[in-house]
């Protein structure tokens, strides 16, 4: 071979290779960017009051996260054909705000690879909306809802948190709630794939 095909050769591989490492650290910065956007917008609320004058609970939400923002869109297209775990909540919802930390933690020690993370509060257009592309009357926010293949199979039950004893509530019933919603992914019979 002479030298002039091998440097178009060399050149080709090593441009393949370059653009790979650069998707790579591109995937991987907006992943990251989500992660601490995600993190300031929760923590932007920590010791201000909401409009009826209650102070915001603090948190403190770990900047390794598995968090990845969705538009509106992205979201419709996972509730229909989708395969993932989708939270959605508000970072000035109250009863959000003493899950949030606890979700978060969960998330980051299980086998899931992402958490999609869409922001809407009850009453508003979106909020309807999604209830409508979940042919449901109604949906709890927070929640963290497990689809597959565009089917609803898994929600979080925050059932066991009183409103009028709301700072008392159990995180352990918090934590197995998720977990079932997890597993709910992963079981043989709901075939989850590498989308999951």
């Amino acid at each position: 071979m002479s030298k002039k095909v091998l440097y178009i050769v060399f050149g080709s591989i090593s441009l393949v290779l370059i653009s790979l490492i650069l998707w790579h650290f591109s995937y991987t910065f907006n992943f990251k960017r989500d992660s601490v956007k995600f993190k300031n917008s929760y923590e932007a609320y920590n010791g201000l009051k909401s409009e009826s004058g209650e102070t915001y609970k603090s948190v403190s939400i770990n900047k390794d996260n598995k968090i990845e923002y969705l538009s509106f869109g992205e979201l419709e297209e996972k509730l229909k054909a989708g395969s993932s775990l989708i939270y959605l909540s508000s970072p000035t919802d109250v009863i959000n705000r003493l899950c949030v930390e606890t979700i978060i933690d969960v998330i980051n020690g299980s086998k899931v690879e992402k958490l999609y993370y869409f922001e809407v509060s009850y009453g508003s257009e979106t909020y309807e909306n999604i209830v409508k592309l979940l042919d449901s009357k109604e949906l709890a926010l927070p929640n963290v809802l497990g689809i597959k293949k565009g089917k609803l199979v898994g929600s979080l039950n925050l059932d066991f948190i009183d409103g009028d004893n709301i700072k008392n509530y159990d995180s352990n019933e918090l934590i197995k709630s998720l977990n079932d919603v997890i597993d709910s992914l992963f079981k043989e019979d709901t075939l989850c794939d590498e989308t999951c």
